[in-house]
């Protein structure tokens, strides 16, 4: 399928997708794709079969929804909370972790002196 060959996913990628596609009648996952103008994009796309009267795959719809920028902001969220170098977590992720267990305690149970 042409359509969605951006050269980042090799000839098995596409395989292996099909075979799901014949198998269970869809697919689901992360694609690399190409624009019209060359760029790559990373997209979220859906592929189903839709069947005749008769049972019989007719044809396949597909649906693409570029996910780049969202993968983005979760590379930017992680590198933000995580060290760079060992990938470990950093401590202004476990100083926000306190502070929402502290306001979880403090919510099911008032302090008392």
């Amino acid at each position: 399928m042409r359509l969605l060959q951006s050269g980042r996913h090799d000839r098995s990628f596409y395989q292996q997708m099909w075979q799901t596609i014949v198998a269970t009648g869809s697919w689901q996952g992360e694609i690399w794709n190409r624009r019209k103008n060359g760029d790559l994009y990373l997209a979220r796309l859906d592929i189903s079969a839709v069947h005749n009267d008769k049972g019989e795959t007719d044809k396949y719809i597909g649906m693409f929804a570029d996910i780049t920028r969202i993968k983005q902001a979760h590379e930017m969220e992680h590198l933000a909370h995580h060290d760079a170098l060992t990938g470990l977590p950093n401590r202004l992720l476990l100083l926000s972790n306190l502070e929402q267990s502290i306001k979880r305690r403090s919510a099911m149970e008032p302090w008392v002196p």
